[in-house]
């Protein structure tokens, strides 16, 4: 996602060919090594904490809010549907926490 979004920003196309994506995972892969090895300590708290809100963002938070953004758009919206995404939202949240622990 990253890179089509680099791409499409920079070079106002998605997939330039392979040698710009080797090229992207290239510099990618040296950045992260990079990080890490010059902070030998921080990156597991670092990594803990991205992998956690990142795993919950595409889990659980994007697919209900596209779900309640469908059933806005196609007036079936309810506030049963709201509740009910509400506590998968606050699940999601729940196991998030408890993975850093």
């Amino acid at each position: 996602v990253l890179r089509n979004q680099f791409f499409e920003y920079v070079l106002r196309t998605q997939y330039p060919g392979p040698i710009h994506a080797l090229a992207f995972g290239a510099v990618a892969i040296s950045f992260s090594t990079f990080i890490a090895s010059s902070f030998p300590n921080a990156p597991g708290k670092v990594l803990a904490y991205v992998g956690a809100i990142s795993g919950t963002l595409y889990v659980f938070v994007l697919p209900i809010l596209v779900h309640l953004a469908a059933l806005r758009k196609s007036d079936r919206l309810t506030a049963g549907a709201v509740i009910v995404n509400g506590l998968i939202l606050l699940l999601g949240a729940f196991l998030s926490t408890g993975s850093l622990y």
